[in-house]
């Protein structure tokens, strides 16, 4: 019994790494979206779950931060080019000393 549970759970963690790095090489930081990042958590959980490799969850965790920033940045920049332009008024012409001509 012991035998199969030590198969089963080396079968789930080579599973587990397998979609992770598969996965891992498919997402590109650049088009990520919630959806790719939301995936990616679901899978870094799961390979947390089976004991993957520490090398492979530093390199998703590493992965889904970046994608999490871009996102971040994206939405900012969107934020930032839809904000009205101001209407400021003409500034009061000033004398030589800089003073306020009346």
């Amino acid at each position: 019994m012991n035998l199969i549970a030590e198969i089963n759970a080396c079968c789930a963690r080579l599973v587990a790494e397998r979609n992770l790095r598969y996965d891992m090489e498919n997402m590109y930081v650049s088009a990520s979206t919630p959806k790719t990042v939301d995936k990616l958590m679901d899978l870094i959980t799961t390979a947390t779950d089976t004991n993957v490799e520490d090398t492979y969850m530093n390199k998703a965790n590493d992965l889904a931060s970046k994608m999490k920033d871009n996102i971040k940045a994206r939405d900012t920049l969107k934020m930032l080019a839809d904000y009205p332009q101001r209407e400021y008024p003409d500034p009061e012409p000033l004398d030589a000393k800089g003073k306020p001509i009346k």
